[in-house]
């Protein structure tokens, strides 16, 4: 096992070897060595300062794990990818499979590991509120962005778009569009008036605790890497790599680091 501290929680993770991405973290600015955190892919970081990740077997099987940071363990939650935790820190939405093979929306309760499914589809969001959740829906051919009432199960189209992410102050939603061109881009929605802006090329966006920056996954000459980026500003790289989510002081990013 390895064992991390950060701001005063200790985490301990174990070394999948049968996964082919690993887990890192570095400061926000970048100014550190980077720190191995464990093998995995999809790291989503809590308010509470928990830590999900995805981890894949050999057979193609993916896991969502987290860490307890009282207990200094790691414990399985439910198979499935894209995790995404509730603001109360109590439940997991992800992404997995109907039992008749549809993609689909589903939370679990990370106590009791008790899985609900929501509705069909991909890559959740929690409102800041936690009553709804942004996710893309099941179009092969177009990927759109929707919003369900958890509490009434009403579904809202939103927007054309991929890999939603709520703003802290649940104002906006964060997407990822294609251009002309193909190129992913770093789009803003905003919820009272649908109106949609280009914040700049790239992929996997997630907003900063306080809602001032994002990071998302851009390219530079040696392949993937992580950015920061404030509206109407030029991006600063960080560290290479991809799939970046912050901690939830904003003092630091975990991100994905290809072999």
């Amino acid at each position: 096992m390895v064992l991390w501290i950060i701001t005063s929680t200790v985490f301990v993770l174990w070394n999948d070897t049968d996964t082919r991405t690993s887990i890192f973290m570095t400061t926000a600015a970048g100014d550190a060595s980077p720190v191995f955190i464990a093998d995995g892919h999809n790291p989503a970081w809590s308010n509470q300062g928990m830590l999900a990740l995805t981890s894949t077997d050999s057979d193609g099987t993916s896991s969502i794990y987290v860490t307890d940071t009282s207990a200094t363990s790691v414990r399985f939650v439910t198979n499935g990818d894209d995790p995404a935790w509730s603001p109360d820190g109590r439940r997991i939405a992800f992404s997995g499979q109907t039992d008749d093979g549809r993609p689909g929306i589903f939370i679990a309760d990370i106590e009791t590991t008790s899985v609900v499914f929501v509705t069909d589809g991909r890559s959740p969001s929690w409102s800041p509120n936690g009553t709804q959740l942004a996710f893309v829906g099941v179009d092969p051919a177009e990927a759109s962005l929707f919003l369900i009432d958890l509490a009434t199960s009403d579904v809202t189209f939103l927007a054309g778009g991929d890999k939603p992410a709520f703003s802290p102050d649940g104002a906006h939603i964060a997407l990822v569009g294609l251009g002309d061109s193909g190129v992913p881009s770093i789009l803003v929605l905003e919820l009272a008036t649908s109106e949609v802006r280009f914040i700049t090329s790239g992929d996997d966006p997630t907003w900063s605790p306080d809602g001032s920056t994002m990071a998302f996954t851009g390219t530079s000459d040696s392949g993937s890497s992580i950015y920061t980026v404030e509206e109407g500003r030029t991006p600063v790289h960080v560290v290479g790599g991809s799939d970046p989510t912050w901690s939830p002081l904003g003092d630091a990013i975990a991100y994905v680091r290809e072999p």
